[in-house]
C-alpha cells in the first residue's frame, strides 16, 4: 500500500499527458511513466523570450495566448514552463502615429524648398559651366578638323605631283632605253667596221697585193 500511495503522489506532480492511462493489473510491476518532451538546458531568461514570442505570434492571430495555443506554436513544451512565463506576458503596445504641428510642417516645405532652390542654382551654374567647357572642346575640334583637312589636301596635291613626276620619268626611262638600244647597234656596227679597218691595215703591212684586193672588197661590202 505504501508503494502504491508513493506512485500516486509521483503521478499527481506530473503533467496530465505525460502519464500513462491504461490500467495496469494490482501487483504488476509501476506503471510506465512516458515523458512526452524534455526541458532543454537553457537559462530562464531564453525560455521567458521564446514563449513571449510564440504569445506574440499567436495574439498576432487573433487569439487569446493560451498553454494550449503556445504549446501548438511551440511544438513541446511543459505545462509548468509554459505557464509560468505566459503570466509574465503582456501584449505589445501599437505605437500611434501623431499629426505634424502646421507650423513644424510648414517649416519643413520652406525647408526643403529653400534647399530644392540652391540645389537648383548650384546645378544651373555647373551646367552652364559644363555648356562652356563643352563649346570650347567642341571649338578646339574644328580647329583641329580644318588643320587636318588643309594637310589632307597638301598631301593629295603632293601625291599627284611625285605621281606626275614618276611618270615623267619613267617615260624619260624609257626613251633612254631606246636611244642605248641604238646606240649599241650603232657601236657594234662601228666595232665591225674598226675590225675590218685594222685587218687591212694588216694586210697592207704584210700580205701580197692579191689579198690587199679581197680585203678591199671585204671592206666595201662591210661599209
Amino acid at each position: 500500500m505504501a508503494d502504491k500511495r508513493k506512485q500516486t503522489k509521483l503521478d499527481d506532480n506530473l503533467p496530465a499527458e505525460s502519464v500513462d492511462q491504461n490500467p495496469v493489473a494490482t501487483g504488476s510491476a509501476a506503471p510506465e511513466v512516458k515523458v512526452s518532451w524534455v526541458e532543454p538546458f537553457a537559462t530562464d531568461r531564453l525560455q521567458e523570450a521564446r514563449i513571449h514570442a510564440a504569445c506574440d505570434a499567436v495574439n498576432k492571430r487573433g487569439e487569446k495566448p493560451t498553454y494550449k495555443a503556445v504549446r501548438e506554436e511551440l511544438g513541446s513544451g511543459s505545462y509548468s514552463t509554459i505557464s509560468r512565463f505566459i503570466g509574465s506576458w503582456r501584449p505589445a503596445e501599437s505605437v500611434i502615429a501623431l499629426d505634424m504641428p502646421d507650423d513644424l510642417s510648414h517649416l519643413g516645405h520652406s525647408l526643403v524648398a529653400s534647399v530644392w532652390m540652391e540645389a537648383t542654382k548650384a546645378a544651373a551654374i555647373e551646367l552652364e559651366g559644363e555648356r562652356a567647357s563643352s563649346k570650347m572642346r567642341i571649338d578646339e575640334l574644328l580647329l583641329a578638323i580644318t588643320h587636318l583637312e588643309a594637310d589632307l589636301e597638301m598631301a593629295n596635291e603632293n601625291t599627284h605631283r611625285v605621281q606626275t613626276e614618276t611618270s615623267q620619268l619613267s617615260a624619260r626611262c624609257d626613251e633612254t632605253a631606246k636611244q642605248l638600244f641604238v646606240l649599241r647597234q650603232q657601236l657594234a656596227a662601228r666595232e665591225g667596221e674598226i675590225l675590218a679597218h685594222a685587218k687591212f691595215v694588216d694586210a697592207l703591212r704584210h700580205g701580197p697585193s692579191a689579198d690587199i684586193e679581197t680585203l678591199l672588197q671585204s671592206l666595201a661590202k662591210s661599209s
